[in-house]
């Protein structure tokens, strides 16, 4: 069966143009921005990082299909690599979940993204093309399938060290800066809650809680015992710092200054 030569000529640049270790190599580097796209996904909306599972499943695709320019099988077999490399990961830094999801789902989105990374990692073949496709690749196996740029043997090890190298340095690099803004955080929270101790904290001295009813005093004794904010009308308003020995000073002030057994026995008890 004859075709045109201007047919020909095309559909053996096409076939020429495949390069299954290109599409590993640009497929490995392409990991990071993935995963960090995924890190930034769950740090801002952590209820939608599921569903990074079809979409890096998409994006990788797309990746071996723009670099590779491939229409064989291995280029699929390349992208669901790449896929599995890029969840492991991300499920061994911990991205993937925040909260509770049924387990159907979370297979439903996997294999979804697996299925769309072979889907886009292979190029289809043009309606017009078909004949030629058949004759050239598919009768007998065209001499790009033995070249070495694509040779299975050579492209998966290639993208199974460099895959993995590029997401281990990305995993490293996203704990250090999650390491970052956990201390940033806990320092903001340590510095609003001495604020907040500074704010609530009242003098426990004889001179100072002359000012006080003895009702008033039991309840700020309660607050610092308990760690629980008590106002005197019985209204719990949050956290107080926590103190047993302020505690413990004002009863010892009731006993003392305004002969309060009750402040005996409730003094009595938390010294137990």
């Amino acid at each position: 069966m004859n075709l045109e030569p201007s047919m020909a000529k095309r559909v053996h640049t096409q076939l020429n143009n495949q390069h299954a270790v290109k599409a590993a190599l640009y497929t490995s580097m392409w990991c990071v921005p993935i995963l960090l796209l995924w890190y930034g996904t769950f740090a801002v909306l952590p209820k939608a990082s599921p569903l990074m599972l079809f979409v890096s499943g998409a994006l990788l695709g797309v990746a071996v299909r723009y670099h590779g320019k491939g229409f064989m099988r291995r280029f699929a077999v390349l992208a669901l690599l790449a896929h599995i490399i890029v969840v492991g990961v991300a499920i061994n830094i911990g991205i993937v979940l925040s909260g509770t999801i049924w387990g159907i789902i979370l297979l439903a989105l996997y294999v979804s993204g697996a299925w769309a990374a072979a889907f886009f990692a292979r190029r289809s073949v043009p309606l017009t093309d078909n004949r030629a496709f058949y004759l050239l690749s598919e009768q007998q196996p065209h001499a790009s399938r033995q070249q070495l740029k694509n040779r299975s043997y050579v492209a998966f090890p290639v993208l199974l060290l460099g895959a993995s190298f590029c997401c281990a340095a990305t995993a490293l690099a996203i704990h250090v800066v999650h390491g970052a803004r956990l201390q940033q955080q806990w320092a903001q929270d340590y510095q609003q809650q001495l604020t907040q101790h500074r704010e609530k904290s009242i003098d426990v001295t004889p001179q100072a809680l002359q000012g006080l009813s003895t009702e008033q005093a039991f309840y700020y004794a309660y607050s610092y015992y308990t760690g629980r904010d008590m106002r005197p009308q019985g209204q719990m308003r949050g956290a107080y710092p926590h103190s047993p020995f302020k505690a413990q000073t004002i009863l010892r002030y009731l006993l003392r200054y305004r002969q309060q057994p009750r402040a005996a026995f409730i003094l009595a008890r938390t010294s137990e």
